[in-house]
């Protein structure tokens, strides 16, 4: 098989787009549910916290680090937001 020259620039690329419009959907969806903080349910904000958990410890994985929360650590909105950008800034 013959693999594209460019191939590893295309993934990084690609991996890069699909970050980016992830943060955008992460950030958006934070946002709509902060401005409608009284009316969200807790399994809302519970399934939304295991979303930025599950990130935080692939991308953990990867970079072959320790992770800095568990799959079904519970957080507020604010913290969410903080955990959508961990994975650049090193889970800190």
């Amino acid at each position: 098989m013959y693999l594209n020259p460019n191939f590893k620039n295309t993934m990084e690329s690609l991996f890069n787009k699909l970050w980016l419009y992830n943060d955008w959907a992460n950030t958006s969806l934070i946002s709509s549910l902060k401005n409608q903080s009284e009316a969200v349910p807790y399994k809302s904000i519970h399934l939304l916290s295991h979303m930025m958990n599950a990130q935080l410890i692939w991308v953990s994985r990867i970079q072959g680090m320790q992770a800095s929360v568990a799959v079904w650590d519970d957080h507020d909105l604010d913290k969410c937001r903080s955990l959508t950008t961990a994975p650049i800034t090193g889970g800190r």
